[in-house]
């Protein structure tokens, strides 16, 4: 399994519902967690999905028990920043890559959002780059 010394936590679900999203952003270090600065998005109040390391890392869509996100916030090691939103709001999808090169695929409901990848550059996002099909 090895040791992990380093993640990044961003986002979830409050149990009460209220609010239903949440912006909370912790750090492990190896040894124990710490409260981070909050994203401004509140991303990840279900099915949102990020990429990247503890210190360069970027967290998008998701929904808030309803209405569907395109936000995309980019993490530095201390602050999120807006970034430029994925042009297909959806929640449940996977990422991969990294900050400043990184896809966001597939999502619910499907099929209308689970066939869509998008492209993030650092600069601009890609809709249908690659549009996949499931058996």
């Amino acid at each position: 399994m090895g040791t992990q010394t380093a993640a990044l936590m961003f986002g979830g679900q409050n149990d009460s519902l209220s609010p239903p999203k949440r912006g909370e952003t912790e750090e492990y270090n190896g040894t124990g967690w710490s409260v981070e600065a909050t994203c401004p998005s509140a991303l990840g109040g279900i099915g949102s999905a990020g990429v990247g390391t503890q210190t360069a890392a970027l967290a998008f869509a998701g929904n808030n028990l309803g209405p569907l996100f395109n936000n995309t916030e980019s993490w530095d090691g201390s602050s999120w920043t807006e970034d430029n939103n994925l042009n297909t709001a959806r929640d449940y999808l996977g990422g991969a890559g990294t900050q400043t090169s990184a896809l966001a695929f597939g999502g619910a409901p499907v099929p209308s959002r689970g066939t869509t990848t998008e492209e993030f550059t650092g600069e601009t996002t890609a809709v249908n780059i690659t549009d996949f099909t499931t058996s």
